[in-house]
């Protein structure tokens, strides 16, 4: 679980650091930080220093102060920051100093004019007064909860005099004070040190050093209060106490530690490259103006970044929800050092692109990683610890330059954001944006999968005949939304008001599908996909039964195999769904020479149409068992492995049984022989010479559903996740590519000599079938003449009558005339199935031969068969 706890605000310069030293802006190069004393209060009167500065002055107006005055005042507190009883010591002199005396004494020698300790304190508390007035009424016009309000107002009434008081923005600075030699210290601790007392429970919080932070301008250093460096200077850094001094880093190649360990916001599978907030407003119809809000780059870290400094995420559980999926949940699932807490300099202010009509707030962020992953991204957006709106991402892996990339580009802000930018904008002073910003945090969660592409196979059953219909697409469609998949295989959806249901309920997560049209009811396949779908085909089958045989409805169905191409992240992904010819009675399975048929025209369609494709991956109802001719056909001359045999981990029915004989749509009797289940449903699956594929999970349902007294279909429903892994290139054929099947060669002649033996049977079967019907039909013709010719006979005979009755004569004219019609039908089908049977024949007949010439070409293989 990778994430970013982003806390955004909008700060003043020269801010204490909480639990250390100070660092103040460049302007303050004569003050140092690197000893406080605990003695003696500025608020209380109790500061050292000089006499002159006691010295009585003749009284302005409360809280009212000259120009000059009050601009060197203004210069002095972003100067010195609050301190509270602490005092400062001057590099150059050594003497300790109070904050109000030295305020004091920055006055004097800006404007020559005296300003006392006391007179210094007096006016900040005036101020102080002045701005909570104006925070109070700020607070009260936002459209917050009361609760939020009273948070908001009990969190200034804890700050101090001083605390209140920020420096505003300086329109005319004056002329800098000369500086010392050496810059300001500043310490960057890195995580506790083994022996040392520090935190349990830890927090990476970012610095990123050569920036200043500052109003009216961006900054992505991580953590606030840097003080920006000075590169052409040296100074003594005094170590802290306690602690051994840090030996220098390795040089890099002496060393197997990347170079951003430790100074990037990176965990041990994922790193930050990049992450901006941004407005777009469009000049004309080929360019635009864009402001920054917040952007962080981290794409050349070295090692003289400092390391990461830990803090206790306890200070800050408060920012985020306590419930379900808060940080506190969220940080003890872990992995705990895979959380990294941004402060981020936001710059709002944007008078060089004034927003208005079609402006874009938008959001942008890359990561890499060296493994090929599917990433959910999660935002919240919590503001008092409470989560106010929520986005969810998904990344995908692009391979470049040897790494896996994950961008999210120009992803829309969302409404609150939008809205929360233009009232805090709208603020008349930056202090009340840091108090409402203070409790305004951004949750942000990374849930990372091994790039696995999930698909589902579902069997479901003809509308008005079919028990429970209605309820159970409804139940279909609920389950689907809940996985969430990448794509899902439908089979037996024979009616297009069906799909046209499941397609309004499931827009929303499978914004693409496809109903195959075939037959005369449909070819009852569907496809459901979360990625953009860029074609698709179907090849109908060139037998699918008999058209007599109304009762098992597969001639009527068109079945067949549909294809779409998807191509996700510059993977071409071909995927395949299917419904091959049901198997009624296993002893006297006169369907099986058609469904080798189809298993043949299934593996050519698979094979030539995927040529060039980087994934295969086919599911539907083979109703075929493993062992069958047909699946062995299928998978031993496409190199497809079976996501159940292949699965790291499996959850289902025993031995993956797709049809069971608890299931209360089924026929408990024909499954006795087979000990109660029969696996028919498969999803097989194929990388190549680019791409590896693995089988990540497979499961199954498991008969009915919670809360309904039925089950999803007749066929249990199987879901698959898979892995891909880029190949190296040049190495010859991989674990699973789809050329390399030539150590299968002599099973795969086996095979396809049994399956030729097969059709050659139901050839010779429907040869005499169509042999009967021919005589059959001349039967019928020579009746036909015959009842013609009697008929005939009262016009060439006067005066005979007609031997039969007339209503006789023509029921038997019209019996003779039905049998003659359908046998004629009968005798077209039949030719039709011959020449069918033939053509397979002739095509195995010659893969057959050149199977066989490969064998005799690989005397390897075949002393390799023997052993």
């Amino acid at each position: 679980m990778a994430g970013i706890i982003s806390d955004r605000s909008v700060q003043q310069k020269g801010k204490q650091k909480r639990g250390g030293s100070w660092q103040g802006p460049v302007g303050a190069g004569t003050i140092a930080s690197n000893k406080w004393s605990a003695n003696g209060s500025p608020e209380q009167g109790l500061e050292d220093g000089s006499d002159e500065l006691d010295k009585a002055m003749d009284g302005d107006a409360e809280g009212v102060w000259s120009p000059d005055i009050e601009q060197s005042f203004q210069e002095a507190l972003a100067i010195y920051p609050p301190c509270g009883r602490r005092k400062i010591i001057l590099s150059d002199e050594g003497k300790m100093y109070g904050r109000n005396e030295l305020i004091a004494r920055y006055i004097k020698l800006r404007t020559g004019k005296t300003r006392t300790r006391k007179q210094v304190s007096s006016h900040i508390q005036v101020l102080a007064r002045k701005k909570v007035r104006e925070y109070q009424a700020g607070i009260k016009a936002m459209n917050l909860d009361q609760a939020s309000k009273d948070k908001a107002l009990q969190n200034m009434a804890a700050l101090s005099s001083a605390q209140i008081v920020s420096p505003s923005l300086i329109k005319t600075p004056l002329p800098p004070l000369p500086q010392s030699p050496y810059p300001p210290t500043a310490r960057f601790w890195p995580t506790p040190i083994p022996g040392q007392p520090g935190p349990s429970e830890e927090l990476v919080l970012k610095h990123n050093p050569g920036r200043s932070p500052g109003l009216g301008r961006t900054s992505y250093a991580i953590k606030p209060f840097a003080q920006t460096p000075y590169p052409n200077l040296s100074g003594p850094v005094q170590q802290p106490l306690s602690y051994e001094p840090l030996a220098p880093p390795l040089p890099p190649v002496a060393t197997a530690v990347p170079v951003w360990q430790d100074r990037t916001i990176a965990s041990s599978k994922l790193r930050l490259l990049e992450y901006s907030a941004f407005m777009e407003v469009p000049q004309d119809q080929d360019s635009y103006s864009k402001h920054l809000f917040v952007h962080i780059g981290q794409t050349n870290p070295s090692y003289s970044d400092p390391l990461l400094e830990a803090v206790d995420i306890r200070q800050i559980y408060d920012k985020f929800p306590e419930k379900t999926g808060g940080l506190k949940e969220l940080y003890e699932k872990g992995p705990q050092n895979a959380f990294f807490l941004v402060k981020f300099w936001a710059d709002l202010n944007n008078s060089g692109v004034q927003d208005g009509p079609g402006s874009f707030y938008g959001v942008s962020s890359q990561y890499s990683s060296s493994e090929n992953m599917t990433i959910t991204v999660s935002t919240k957006v919590c503001s008092f610890g409470k989560q106010v709106v929520e986005k969810v991402e998904t990344e995908y892996a692009r391979v470049e330059g040897g790494k896996c990339l994950y961008r999210i580009h120009r992803s829309p802000m969302c409404e609150y954001m939008i809205n929360f930018i233009h009232k805090l904008k709208h603020l008349p002073e930056k202090y009340m944006m840091n108090s409402v910003l203070e409790n305004f945090t951004i949750l942000q969660t990374r849930l990372m999968k091994l790039n696995d592409f999930s698909t589902d196979d579902i069997s479901r059953g003809v509308r008005y005949l079919s028990k429970n219909c209605k309820e159970r697409f409804v139940m279909i469609g609920d389950l689907l939304n809940q996985e969430q998949l990448d794509i899902a295989l439908l089979q037996e959806v024979w009616c297009e008001k069906d799909f046209l249901f499941l397609k309004k309920k499931l827009s929303s997560v499978y914004p693409y599908s496809h109903y195959y049209k075939s037959g005369f009811i449909g070819s009852g396949l569907a496809v459901f996909s979360k990625h953009r779908i860029h074609d698709a085909f179907l090849y109908r089958f060139s037998l699918n039964g008999y058209p007599y045989m109304a009762q098992h409805g597969d001639w009527f169905g068109g079945k067949g195999v549909g294809k779409i191409l998807l191509n996700i992240n510059g993977l071409k992904i071909h995927v395949f769904v299917t419904h091959l010819h049901a198997e009624y009675c296993r002893e006297k399975d006169s369907y099986l020479p058609h469904r080798v048929v189809q298993a043949w025209e299934l593996q050519q369609f698979v094979r030539h149409t995927s040529v060039g494709g980087d994934v295969v991956i086919l599911g539907g109802d083979l109703n075929m068992h493993p062992d069958d001719l047909g699946t062995r056909l299928l998978r031993n001359y496409t190199g497809l492995q079976d996501s159940f045999s292949e699965a790291a981990n499996f959850d289902g029915c025993e031995e993956g049984y797709t049809h069971v004989s608890e299931n209360p749509y089924t026929n408990a009797d024909s499954l006795v022989p087979f000990g109660g289940g029969i696996r028919i449903d498969y999803i097989l699956f194929k990388g190549s010479g680019e791409v590896d594929v693995s089988c990540e999970s497979l499961s199954t349902t498991k008969g009915p559903v919670p809360g309904h007294p039925f089950p999803y279909s007749d066929h249990e429903a199987l879901t698959a996740e898979f892995l891909f892994t880029p190949t190296t290139k040049g190495n010859g054929c991989s674990k699973r590519q789809s050329g390399c099947v030539s150590d299968k060669l002599p099973e795969l002649v086996n095979t396809v000599n049994e399956a030729r033996t097969e059709v050659k049977v139901g050839l010779h079967c429907a040869e005499r079938m169509r042999h009967t019907a021919a005589r059959t039909g001349i039967m019928g013709l020579v009746l036909l003449v015959l009842e013609l010719a009697i008929a005939a006979v009262p016009l060439f005979a006067l005066g005979a009558e007609q031997p039969f009755p007339k209503a006789s004569f023509y029921l038997l004219g019209a019996l003779c005339f039905a049998i003659l019609l359908t046998t004629l039908m009968l005798y077209i089908f039949y030719s039709m199935e011959v020449k069918a049977l033939q053509g397979t024949e002739d095509q195995m007949r010659l893969a057959l031969s050149s199977l066989q010439e490969q064998l005799k070409e690989s005397p390897k293989v075949l002393s390799s068969d023997r052993l």
